[in-house]
C-alpha cells in the first residue's frame, strides 16, 4: 500500500470535520496520522471514535497515534483510551495501523503489540530527532524493534518526524534527511518512508486587516529530496497542515475571543488573513477579501473553499473558531493531496 501524502492531524473536532468533508478522491490520495487527544470520560472518547468513523473510509489505511504530551503526562489514561479506540475501529473493519516509536513506555508498546497481533495491517514507527542522532545504530535499533513484534520490514512504515522547524533551517533538514535515510541499508525494504515537518508558526503573526504571506519550506524540502539522485529511498510527504503541533493553552471560559481568520495554502506559500476579535461576523470580511484574490481556488475546489465563498459572497453563517480550523485544514488537505499525486515521484518507492 504505497502512500501519497501523510498529514498529521489532532483528533479534535475541527480537524476531524475537515477530514469528513473531503471528497472520496482526495481521501484516496492521503493517509492521515491521527493523534488521540486527552479524553477524560468514556463519553468523550466515544464521541471522538464516532467522528473518526464518520470521517474516514474503512478500507483505506488509517494511522493512529497518541499526542506526545498526553502520553507523557497521563500514560495510563492515554494507553487505555488508545486500546479502546483501536479495538472499536478494528471491530468495525477499519484498516487501523498503530503508530509507535523507539522510546515509548512499555504499557503503550503492549497495546500496540496486541493490535499488531490481531490484524495484518502492520505498524508505523514514528522517529524523532533523538532517534537518529547516532545514525550508526539506527538500523539495528529498528530491526530489533521490528523483530520484537514479529513483523517483516515490508509491514512497517517509517516516519522521520522533523516536527516544527524554522525556515532558516531548511538546508539542515534536507542534509539530515538524506544522511539519515541513506544510513539505513535496508531502507528499501520498508513499506513506506515518510518525511514529516512543519514551519507553520505557532501563533498568528498576521496583523489585523492584512494579508500575510509566508512560504511552505517543508514542501520545498520534500520536493528537493525526491528529486535528489543520491537519496536511497524517495520519501512520502507529511506535514501538520495549518495547525501547529503545540497549541496555545486558551481558556475560552474566561471570555477570550479568537480573531476571525483563514489560513490558506497555495502551491508554494500560505496566506493568513485575520480581522480583529471584536465580532465573529467579521469572518464575512475575511472571506470576502480571500475570494477576491487570484490565489482563491474557487468555491467548487473543496468543502472549505465552498464555505469561504458562502461566507464571503452570500452572508451565510460565519461559524466559529472550530469551523475556521475545519475550513483551512480541509482546503489544505485537498491541495496537498493533489500536489503530491500529480508528481511522478509523489508516491514513495
Amino acid at each position: 500500500m504505497p502512500y501519497n501524502y501523510v498529514p498529521i492531524l489532532k483528533a479534535k473536532e475541527g480537524e476531524l470535520i475537515a477530514l469528513r468533508h473531503l471528497s472520496p478522491q482526495t481521501k484516496s490520495n492521503l493517509t492521515p496520522l491521527i493523534e488521540l487527544q486527552p479524553r477524560e470520560t468514556p463519553e468523550l472518547l466515544k464521541r471522538t471514535i464516532t467522528q473518526i468513523r464518520r470521517g474516514w473510509i474503512p478500507t483505506l489505511p488509517l494511522l493512529i497515534d497518541v499526542d506526545r504530551s498526553y502520553l507523557m503526562n497521563s500514560t495510563v489514561s492515554a494507553t487505555d483510551n488508545l486500546r479502546n479506540l483501536l479495538t472499536e475501529l478494528s471491530e468495525q473493519d477499519f484498516k487501523v495501523i498503530p503508530v509507535s516509536g523507539l522510546r515509548r513506555p512499555a504499557r503503550f508498546n503492549s497495546v500496540v503489540s496486541d493490535t499488531v497481533g490481531e490484524n495484518d495491517n502492520g505498524i508505523c514507527i514514528r522517529l524523532q530527532s533523538l532517534d537518529w542522532q547516532d545514525v550508526s545504530s539506527l538500523e539495528n535499533s529498528l530491526r530489533n524493534y521490528v523483530q520484537g513484534i514479529s513483523l517483516q520490514l515490508s509491514q512497517v512504515d517509517l516516519v522521520f518526524d522533523y516536527e516544527p522547524f524554522f525556515s532558516s533551517h531548511l538546508g539542515t533538514i534536507i542534509t539530515s534527511a538524506i544522511t539519515t535515510i541513506n544510513s539505513i541499508g535496508s531502507i528499501r525494504q520498508y513499506r513506506n518512508v515518510i518525511i514529516a515537518a512543519t514551519a507553520f508558526p505557532s501563533q498568528s503573526i498576521a496583523q489585523p486587516y492584512t494579508i500575510y504571506r509566508f512560504p511552505r519550506p517543508e514542501f520545498q524540502a520534500w520536493t528537493t529530496l525526491v528529486s535528489n539522485p543520491n537519496i536511497q529511498r524517495r520519501p512520502v510527504f507529511g506535514d501538520y497542515t495549518t495547525v501547529h503541533p503545540v497549541l496555545p493553552d486558551i481558556d475560552y471560559a474566561m471570555g477570550i475571543k479568537v480573531a476571525p481568520k483563514v489560513k490558506y495554502a497555495t502551491d508554494s506559500e500560505w496566506l493568513c488573513l485575520r480581522w480583529d476579535a471584536s465580532d465573529y461576523a467579521n469572518f464575512h470580511r475575511v472571506c470576502n477579501t480571500l475570494v477576491a484574490l487570484p490565489e482563491f481556488s474557487g468555491a467548487a475546489y473543496s468543502w472549505g473553499d465552498g464555505r469561504i465563498a458562502q461566507c464571503g459572497t452570500t452572508g451565510a453563517n460565519t461559524g466559529n473558531p472550530r469551523e475556521w480550523v475545519s475550513i483551512s485544514v480541509n482546503h489544505h488537505l485537498t491541495l496537498v493531496a493533489t500536489q503530491c499525486a500529480s508528481r511522478p515521484s509523489g508516491r514513495g518507492n
